[in-house]
């Protein structure tokens, strides 16, 4: 699990999920990440949080997990260290996207 210093995780809500997970037959797959996922975020052009046109030329964001807290299996961990050695990495507050995913 990573969260951020300012986050909460509430253990008693988490764990049965996880558990619930861990149960189901479609997550026996051997990478699974879970997350809070955003889809079709539009692209700040101002503002503190913007991003540069040279930095990411699309107005939408492809599909990527927000930063602030997720959870991951082992095998997803080490897949994803391996890529990020061989993919261009795009640096954003909160998330980190690789072009691979898109």
């Amino acid at each position: 699990m990573k969260t951020d210093d300012d986050a909460f995780v509430n253990m008693f809500s988490l764990m049965p999920r996880l558990h619930e997970l861990a149960a189901n037959e479609t997550s026996q797959s051997s990478m699974l990440i879970v997350c809070n996922v955003w889809r079709n975020a539009s692209v700040l052009r101002g503002g503190k949080w913007r991003v540069e046109n040279t930095t990411w030329r699309r107005d939408r964001w492809p599909t990527f997990c927000q930063g602030l807290a997720f959870v991951m299996t082992w095998n997803f961990v080490t897949y994803a260290y391996q890529l990020v050695h061989r993919v261009p990495r795009l640096w954003l507050d909160d998330v980190t996207y690789y072009h691979c995913f898109d």
